[in-house]
């Protein structure tokens, strides 16, 4: 038996709960990070124990936030129509570029993960996370929800 694809409210409560989640793993890693963030820009001032604990601390945050962008873009996507009734060509290009945005985003946390330095691995997923909260979100998915609310 197939189930019943999920309703626009239903998607839109999806990704405002996916969106708020990436706001506690932000402040998670913030927290991890603190003594980075209140140090500098490397680890070379810490204990090896400390470093050790830190690269634990990124490397769960690293696989967590991976797995979860894959799914919530593939989320998002699934919900972006094609093409049909009240799709724009700008609303098309729209969505093809925030697509697209998602790859660059995947590019960038790969490009993150090949960093050696554990304090380089953080800044890069605070910069990632922040710059997704403060302008994907704002340029693509409310984009993505305003038409999902509309129709």
């Amino acid at each position: 038996m197939h189930s019943k694809p999920p309703s626009h409210t239903d998607l839109i409560e999806e990704i405002e709960k996916e969106h708020s989640f990436l706001r506690v793993e932000l402040n998670r890693l913030r927290e991890a990070m603190a003594c980075r963030l209140c140090h500098g820009e490397d680890c070379a001032h810490c204990e090896p124990g400390a470093v050790r604990r830190c690269q634990q601390a990124v490397d769960t945050h690293f696989s967590t936030l991976l797995s979860y962008m894959h799914d919530h873009f593939m989320h998002e996507e699934s919900a972006m129509p094609r093409h049909g009734h009240g799709i724009s060509p700008a609303l098309r290009d729209t969505f093809r570029q925030h697509t697209e945005a998602h790859a660059d985003m995947m590019a960038w946390a790969a490009k993150a993960v090949g960093a050696v330095d554990p304090c380089q691995q953080g800044q890069s997923m605070l910069n990632l996370i922040e710059d997704w909260l403060n302008k994907h979100i704002a340029t693509y998915d409310d984009v993505l929800l305003a038409w999902l609310r509309q129709h």
